[in-house]
């Protein structure tokens, strides 16, 4: 008995509410260094030194008593887990399904460890969860986006129909101008038939025009048998490439074939 109430380790001084907020501002001044998540020897090394520099700095500064390094360790690792105890809290408040006015939550200074450690106080979020449903009312950022974003698309549409209507609309005057002037063409051109048209003698072709009108008429027909002769040569090139295609699923199977017997030559 006497050998382990000789082991116990003696209890130190009560931290005092100073001494913590002195701690808060040793670390922030050098929160880049001694929060950083990497672990190789470069970054151990500046953080051991950063951590020797703000012990000293609490020593020399603090009301309480002289404190070492682990204490400080443990300390500003309580002070961690209680801020983050609190943001649950306000979380669980917050999301909770009761009436009356939505709970009153701390508004964030730039003295707050949330502003120091964005990264530690990350919620996981789900958008499948019932919990994610916001009781407050208060507009998501998802929210926000998909507004803006379905706004943009009602103005792009709106902006679409604006021109498409004036499009047709300039489409419209310019058929009913064209309309409007081969009618006024028309009215002024050609006068009203008269009841009796007396007969006209037939106006003869001369042998020029019946020369080049047989001319054009040879060209177009042969320029439609040169075309279904192209035709033929492709319709031929295509059935070739068909019996082709043909022999070659063929000579296939016989090779799968070819090649099964002598596996099962070998097998034997």
């Amino acid at each position: 008995m006497e050998n382990s109430t000789s082991k116990k380790r003696q209890r130190s001084e009560n931290w005092r509410e100073e001494d913590k907020y002195l701690l808060m501002d040793l670390v922030r001044e050098r929160v880049s260094v001694i929060e950083n998540k990497n672990t190789d020897t470069n970054t151990n090394s500046k953080k051991l030194a950063k951590w020797a520099d703000l012990l000293c700095s609490f020593n020399s500064m603090c009301k309480g008593g002289t404190r070492i390094l682990p204490q400080l360790k443990a300390q500003w690792c309580m002070i961690k887990m209680a801020k983050k105890k609190i943001k649950s809290v306000e979380r669980k408040n917050l999301l909770q399904t009761s009436g009356g006015p939505p709970p009153k939550t701390n508004p964030e200074n730039a003295d707050d460890i949330c502003s120091l450690l964005p990264n530690e106080f990350v919620i996981d979020t789900n958008e499948f969860d019932s919990d994610e449903i916001n009781q407050i009312g208060e507009p998501l950022q998802n929210e926000i986006k998909v507004d803006e974003i379905t706004k943009l698309v009602n103005i792009e549409n709106k902006t679409s129909d604006i021109d498409t209507m004036s499009t047709v609309k300039d489409v419209t005057v310019d058929i009913l101008q064209d309309v409007q002037n081969t009618q006024e063409v028309v009215s002024i051109g050609s006068p009203p038939k008269p009841l009796f048209t007396p007969s006209k003698k037939p106006v003869r072709k001369h042998k020029s025009e019946k020369k080049t009108s047989d001319h054009a008429a040879s060209i177009a027909n042969t320029e439609i048998e040169c075309r279904k002769e192209v035709h033929q040569a492709q319709m031929a090139n295509e059935e070739r490439k068909a019996r082709n295609l043909d022999l070659e699923e063929t000579l296939i199977k016989i090779k799968i074939e070819y090649y099964k017997r002598k596996l099962q030559v070998l097998e034997k």
